[in-house]
């Protein structure tokens, strides 16, 4: 491309306006009758609107001036229209009109010619972490949204409380959160979304009472974004009574939005309070369960024999690997982070191990590790002693992945 008179010049120009003018970068060297002219010259500037700007200005009497490179990068959240032209005296030779969308650069050069760098095939993501009720704002320039969402963990019930030569069962583990996906394009999606998050239920009240069972855990609540993803929150164990410590179950897929596979995983179910060793709660991210239940809580049997060991934690799988949960104690938090199964597309926060249930005589119930974990089972006591509390299930979660 040659300017090849003193009234010769490369202009650009819009045909709408723009919020941000495009930022324009040229390179261009002179020829003179001696030869190539060094160094290399270059300029750079910003669009003016509906006014013509120059990029290249006129070379010198005797002199010609070869264009190398033209980049026209288009900064605005929205899509401009720019011309680039060779005036001549006042006449108008187009070289080039293009569309640019929202980060889009035109570029041309002496070996390939004008094409278009676009930004749509090189997508960009921002993930917006939510543990607490809030808005998402949509911003400008966005294609689409992937969200996840955790339900938060069911409590666990307290242990019974009864005299000696009676079966004393303790609390059961509350269920872990459903876990929810949904993909949304940005053209469904209002300008502001309400965004909930569950609290995680409390633990059942120890008793000290004779003949008195125990005090059922609560419900974890739901996690929501807007109404176009709801995650339901895991259920309560229930309190050891004199034949059973009943667990609580994970959080019901079929009353998700959406409710169907493979966009929505119940919760694990928590593991029953017995009168001996309570069995192991279920894992995270396995069988189709999204998180982990609360262990139940161990008992005394109508022999006096106090349980040796807690029901344990329900565990997650990260990539197939098991990680298992506490056989004592809380559940730890964040252990399977791939909610968008990416080891790189991953906030940093995820779904936690189920809380251990508690066993007499004074091991106390855990509770959920956040994300959306149920809490332990109580532990069962003999009269004049308050049975175990159970442990709280943990709170739900939303991430937002945000795709330009």
């Amino acid at each position: 491309m040659y300017l090849s008179n003193t009234t010769h010049t490369l202009q650009i120009v819009l045909t709408g306006s723009a919020v941000t003018e495009p930022e324009f970068v040229v390179s261009y060297q002179d020829i003179t009758s001696a030869g190539m002219t060094m160094p290399m010259l270059s300029n750079q500037g910003n669009t003016n609107d509906l006014t013509a700007v120059t990029m290249v200005a006129a070379p010198a009497a005797s002199t010609t001036r070869q264009v190398t490179h033209v980049s026209l990068f288009n900064i605005n959240s929205s899509a401009v229209t720019a011309r680039i032209y060779k005036d001549i005296s006042g006449s108008e030779y187009n070289l080039c009109q293009v569309l640019l969308q929202s980060g889009d650069t035109l570029e041309w050069s002496r070996e390939s010619g004008w094409h278009v760098l676009s930004n749509s095939s090189q997508e960009s993501v921002i993930i917006r972490e939510f543990t607490a009720n809030g808005t998402w704002t949509k911003p400008a320039g966005l294609k689409r949204v992937l969200i996840s969402c955790v339900g938060a963990g069911g409590g666990g019930g307290s242990g019974r409380c009864d005299g000696a030569g009676t079966n004393r069962f303790g609390g059961g583990g509350g269920g872990g959160g459903a876990v929810v996906w949904r993909q949304v394009a940005a053209s469904d999606l209002a300008s502001s979304v309400a965004v909930t998050i569950g609290t995680g239920g409390t633990g059942g009240v120890g008793v000290a009472t004779v003949l008195t069972n125990g005090n059922p855990g609560t419900t974890g609540g739901d996690t929501s974004f807007g109404s176009l993803v709801i995650a339901k929150g895991g259920l309560f164990g229930s309190g050891g009574t004199g034949t059973n410590g009943t667990a609580g179950t994970g959080g019901q897929f079929f009353n998700c939005t959406p409710f169907y596979g493979p966009y929505a995983m119940g919760g694990g179910q928590g593991s029953a309070g017995a009168t001996g060793n309570p069995g192991q709660a279920t894992f995270g991210f396995s069988g189709g369960s999204g998180t982990a239940g609360g262990g139940g809580g161990g008992g005394i049997n109508s022999g006096n024999t106090n349980a040796t060991a807690g029901g344990q934690g329900g565990g997650v799988y990260v990539n197939g690997l098991a990680i298992s949960g506490p056989t004592t104690g809380n559940g730890v938090a964040n252990q399977s982070n791939f909610l968008f199964f990416s080891s790189t597309l991953t906030s940093g926060k995820g779904i936690g191990t189920g809380g251990a249930g508690g066993f007499p005589p004074s091991t106390a119930a855990g509770n959920g590790g956040n994300y959306g974990a149920g809490g332990g089972g109580g532990r069962a006591s003999v009269t004049a002693t308050t049975s175990g509390a159970g442990g709280n299930g943990a709170d739900g979660l939303c991430l937002v992945m945000e795709v330009y």
